[in-house]
């Protein structure tokens, strides 16, 4: 069995996406492990329930869910098109956001054909942005990646607010995504919101 690196790190991603939003504070380096360890479990149930079949998007939705506040994560991705919206075309982008965000994984979940190796290792004290968790990932084929979840408790409630994989940061990267998404559509706002309500 082997899992593309692509698609490795498109489904963590996913999951990582569920709090990037979130300006991040110092939290307690066994808090950060627990929430990762956790994390890392449902990761490896979706995979193991599909045993081969499709993922289905509403399951990761609701990882998703249980670990953000999908608003704010949208609007950290929306960049400045987020200031030129009105509360109806908000609410809407939210919405359409969170439909893309888990169609999106979960059709790059089933690219995958096994289950890689994760492991919760070293954890570091990242000052004020939080605490990173490192959890690598090896490969049914032994090829190892190095992975940090970069875990905060600004809100009131541990969430992940970064994921870095061999020094990427997909917070960022979405960022980037969603704004050549609507860059392509000559910054129309509406035009945005349907094509990521539409994603299949």
């Amino acid at each position: 069995m082997s899992i593309s690196r692509r698609a490795m790190i498109a489904g963590l991603s996913g999951v990582a996406l569920s709090a990037i939003a979130q300006p991040a504070v110092a939290v307690s380096k066994q808090a950060a492990r627990s929430h990762i360890q956790t994390t890392v479990r449902e990761i490896v149930a979706i995979l193991n329930k599909a045993a081969g079949g499709p993922v289905g998007a509403p399951a990761l939705r609701k990882i998703m869910a249980r670990r953000s506040n999908m608003a704010r994560i949208a609007q950290f991705c929306a960049g400045r098109a987020w200031r030129d919206m009105n509360e109806g075309q908000r609410k809407r982008y939210i919405e359409a956001f969170a439909h893309y965000i888990s169609v999106t994984y979960a059709r790059r979940f089933n690219d995958f054909s096994g289950t890689p190796e994760i492991t919760v290792g070293r954890i570091v004290d990242a000052g004020s942005k939080g605490v990173l968790v490192a959890s690598p990932i090896v490969m049914p084929n032994g090829k190892r990646y190095n992975v940090e979840w970069l875990v905060s408790d600004r809100s009131g409630t541990v969430e992940i607010v970064d994921l870095v994989i061999e020094r990427i940061s997909l917070a960022a990267t979405q960022r980037d995504e969603i704004g050549a998404m609507l860059d392509k559509r000559g910054g129309n706002i509406d035009a945005l919101i349907k094509a990521l309500a539409s994603t299949k």
